[in-house]
């Protein structure tokens, strides 16, 4: 038995000596494990065989380390070969591994593989492919995150968009013009609205005796004062300037589509 073979069982298994099925199992081919039947179908067929007593515990270790899984088993596929001069039978043999964390399960190295039947090189392919497939899957989440991050703001703009909308015209003539109906056919007749203008008496001899900073804060005060009385009432804002002069319209507001 090799070396390698023999270290991914505990230490002080007494494996050489043992009845062949006391340690492993024939998995394929399916037939009763005697020595003629190996001799006469070892010519032409590929015998697999499994482990059946469990592997070290450092390999559970191991593989616990490098993320792969610890309730490995380790098979083996190859060629039984009669050595006549022995009086033997030669199972000429290879891990059967699919990627590194099931070699790294049953307690196997790069270095224990043949270096001469393409093993080591199709687990080598295997982790640069899945290095890349990581990278590719990376690639993508860094992608979808971003594209998260892309809606948030276009539905933020969407809102900024309608909020602007609404200041420039009644709700329900911005909802028409959303809904696709072309500006030049909303017509409309109301039968009684009321426009109110304010006007900020002496406003002008008013600045004169302030700062550009309180002459700011002084504009910005009355306009959020007439704002918040307007949105309490059936008022449309059609303007406002720099005076302090407030234009809203009642009357206008609150109109369904249909009407």
């Amino acid at each position: 038995m090799g070396d390698s073979v023999k270290e991914i069982f505990p230490v002080g298994t007494v494996l050489v000596g043992r009845h062949f099925d006391d340690v492993f199992r024939l998995i394929r081919p399916d037939i009763v494990l005697e020595w003629n039947r190996i001799i006469s179908h070892g010519r032409h067929i590929v015998f697999v065989i499994e482990n059946r007593i469990p592997l070290r515990p450092n390999a559970s270790i191991v593989a616990k380390k490098f993320g792969a899984s610890s309730n490995a088993q380790l098979r083996l596929k190859g060629q039984m070969k009669t050595v006549l001069a022995w009086n033997m039978v030669v199972f000429l043999c290879r891990p059967i591994l699919t990627t590194t964390e099931e070699m790294l399960s049953v307690g196997l190295f790069l270095h224990d593989l043949n270096f001469y039947d393409g093993s080591s090189e199709i687990l080598i392919a295997g982790m640069q492919h899945t290095r890349t497939l990581q990278a590719a899957i990376d690639k993508q989440q860094a992608w979808v995150a971003k594209l998260k991050g892309s809606k948030r703001d276009l539905q933020e703009w969407r809102r900024k968009g309608k909020r602007l909308l609404y200041n420039m015209m009644p709700r329900h003539v911005a909802q028409l013009l959303q809904d696709g109906v072309l500006a030049n056919s909303i017509c409309e007749s109301h039968k009684l609205i009321t426009c109110l203008f304010a006007y900020s008496i002496g406003f002008k001899d008013v600045v004169q005796k302030l700062k550009p900073d309180q002459i700011v804060e002084s504009i910005n005060a009355t306009v959020n004062a007439f704002d918040q009385c307007s949105e309490h009432f059936d008022v449309f804002k059609v303007e406002t300037k720099a005076d302090s002069s407030y234009m809203v319209v009642a009357g206008i507001q609150d109109r369904s589509v249909s009407g």
